[in-house]
């Protein structure tokens, strides 16, 4: 619904399109995850470029970037700031007053190129873009009851979140709340028959998988920590650095994004964390 909304608020101008596409991807990814957010938004972008007959990469390479930044700016962006979060005590808040501001400030430093690169030869003809502004968004919603549902129940999440260091919870117990209470509400006034399917069906939904990939891969990084391997790594990084915080911080940075582009960044993360709080009594 968004990503049609979007395309026709600009009148279905190819470098309006993505950049609306990329303010929206941007912010879908801060509150709800990049990952989640890339998966709804690009089929409905390679819909609108096929009967724009633009080229798809330059709107797919926007979506991509803005994903990363948008889930940069919370908490809950993206996994490995959960996991940041988590084992340093980071809150909702101090995310977003720290990290907010600056992916507003990347979100538009990035367009500048975008707009260089491609969008200044994204061309359409009227006929083309008729097509798009002829598209009903409404089609959309399949379900505007579990529409209303979700919204209303995101929105308490977030204030959860906001809420969470103050009351003392912990950020997967207003998330593990919310779910609950969606569930609740859904299957509200329906026959146990309806009910029961709907819940396998929530269940059947979940990401098993990835969730045991990630009990895993936790044990196989605290065996590590175990063994002494991090510990001794942060020594030759301090030793490579000579204990200077500016520069351990800047191998660091870089390092991890060079390692990211080729390890995947939850993995690396989870290695990284204990990492660095073994070098933390070095800084004091």
């Amino acid at each position: 619904y968004l990503a049609i909304w979007s395309a026709k608020k600009v009148q279905a101008r190819p470098w309006g399109i993505m950049v609306m596409l990329s303010l929206v991807t941007a912010i879908l990814s801060a509150l709800l995850d990049n990952v989640t957010t890339v998966l709804l938004i690009v089929p409905v972008t390679l819909l609108i470029t096929e009967e724009l007959k633009v080229p798809s990469y330059p709107f797919l390479f926007a979506i991509i970037m803005s994903s990363n930044i948008g889930g940069t700016a919370t908490l809950i962006g993206d996994p490995p700031n959960i996991m940041i979060g988590s084992a340093t005590g980071l809150t909702f808040n101090d995310f977003v007053i720290n990290l907010a501001p600056v992916a507003i400030v990347v979100m538009l430093a990035t367009l500048v190129p975008i707009y260089l690169i491609w969008g200044r030869k994204l061309k359409a003809a009227d006929t083309d873009r008729q097509r798009v502004m002829s598209f009903n968004e409404r089609e959309a919603i399949t379900d505007s009851r579990l529409l209303i549902q979700s919204l209303m129940v995101i929105g308490l999440v977030v204030l959860g979140f906001v809420l969470a260091h103050p009351l003392g919870l912990e950020a997967a117990t207003v998330a593990m709340f919310g779910a609950a209470v969606l569930l609740l509400i859904h299957n509200f006034g329906r026959d146990a028959e309806e009910q029961s399917k709907g819940v396998h069906h929530a269940f059947s939904e979940v990401e098993w998988v990835t969730i045991f990939f990630f009990l895993g891969l936790f044990i196989v990084v605290h065996g590590l920590d175990s063994t002494g391997l991090l510990n001794w790594l942060a020594t030759k990084i301090l030793e490579l650095t000579g204990g200077e915080l500016q520069a351990t911080a800047m191998v660091i940075l870089w390092s991890s994004a060079v390692l990211s582009a080729v390890v995947d960044n939850i993995p690396f993360v989870a290695t990284m964390i204990p990492l660095i709080k073994s070098m933390a009594p070095t800084f004091g």
